[in-house]
């Protein structure tokens, strides 16, 4: 049996499997016929929950093995909030052309070339490095399918598995994401119009109902406690967003474990959709690394953008919200993770 060829970005020459295989590329256009496979219209679609850049959606079930193959060593968040994010890289001694995702019991996979391929004739190993985003749907505990298309024969491996579990955070009208790739201690930083420093020693307030209303609500591996989640989020409703200039900085507060880089990833998005970044070089995800040494306090300006008075038209006023809500009070992580800042400015000065 033959599917009809892809085409994707860059196009790619057919592959061919020996007699009585399947044919399968790591192209764009297919019409979704998987010889009857293709789970009824009522099956959720994967693409409700899961989003990767530059990627293709297919209908129908992802293809089979028809090697025996191993995909390799996949590393990825196993913790994701909605509307955030996971760095995914496989480590395997195969050439890979392309990789099929989706998530287990729902319609569609992605056909994935990968952001960068990388080899290393020391180890003998490929690195193949993208992105997977979690949509505002995300909701509930999901299992990520994940294999490869090996170069020159379109052989498909093994399907390997990872299940991602749900954390839930809060949401707004504004709301800024930090992702980043590995165990580290990585901070999240929102500078507001009215110079309100919103970080994990300002998470902002809460109400008389013990609520919080705005603020920081996850500060991931806090002082290399590590949690594994990988992933800060700030949240503004509507009411409390001030018209004016924003600026999100990442800060590399410890760098745990420093045999390691990461990459990082900020995304803001104001009523559910991704605004404009005007920090030159970035967009939106606004995008970085650190490598291997990267210095403890290492602040980057990730995002700047302006809220207009149209768009904050809901604000309430300060004397208002210092009425009606109360400050969240650091805890002793944060008072720890404080006075090591003072420490890690008094060094950095005195060189």
């Amino acid at each position: 049996m033959t599917t009809k060829n892809l085409f994707f970005k860059v196009a790619f020459s057919a592959m061919v499997l020996a007699a009585g295989a399947c044919c399968f590329s790591c192209s764009k256009d297919d019409d979704g016929n998987d010889g009857g496979n293709t789970p009824a219209p009522e099956t959720p679609n994967g693409s409700t929950l899961i989003s990767i850049s530059g990627a293709n959606f297919q209908p129908g079930t992802i293809p089979a093995a028809t090697s025996g193959e191993s995909v390799g060593t996949i590393e990825m968040n196993t913790q994701a909030l909605a509307g955030g994010g996971s760095f995914v890289s496989v480590l395997s001694p195969n050439d890979y052309s392309c990789f099929y995702i989706s998530i287990a019991g729902m319609n569609g996979y992605f056909v994935v070339q990968p952001d960068s391929k990388n080899y290393d004739p020391n180890t003998g190993l490929y690195t193949y490095r993208f992105n997977i985003g979690f949509t505002e749907s995300f909701n509930a505990n999901i299992t990520v399918v994940i294999c490869g298309v090996l170069t020159g024969t379109g052989a498909v491996t093994q399907h390997a598995q990872t299940t991602v579990t749900f954390v839930e955070s809060q949401t707004g009208a504004l709301d800024i994401k930090l992702v980043f790739e590995n165990d580290k201690d990585i901070d999240l930083h929102l500078y507001t119009p009215s110079d309100e420093h919103i970080f994990y020693a300002n998470r902002g307030m809460y109400n008389d109902d013990d609520e919080q209303v705005y603020g920081l609500d996850k500060d991931s591996n806090a002082s290399c406690y590590i949690d594994g989640l990988n992933n800060e989020n700030i949240f503004i409703p509507a009411e409390y967003l001030e018209a004016g200039q924003y600026t999100v900085k990442v800060n590399m507060y410890e760098n745990c474990d420093r045999q390691i880089p990461t990459s990082w990833s900020v995304t803001v998005r104001y009523q559910g959709r991704l605004i404009e970044n005007s920090t030159p070089g970035y967009g939106n995800p606004a995008t970085g690394a650190y490598p291997v040494d990267a210095p403890a306090g290492d602040f980057t300006t990730a995002f700047t953008f302006y809220l207009s008075p149209v768009q904050a038209i809901a604000a309430k006023s300060k004397a208002q919200l210092a009425a009606t809500l109360h400050r969240i009070q650091p805890t002793d992580m944060d008072l720890l993770k404080m006075e090591q800042e003072e420490i890690n400015r008094s060094l950095r000065n005195a060189r």
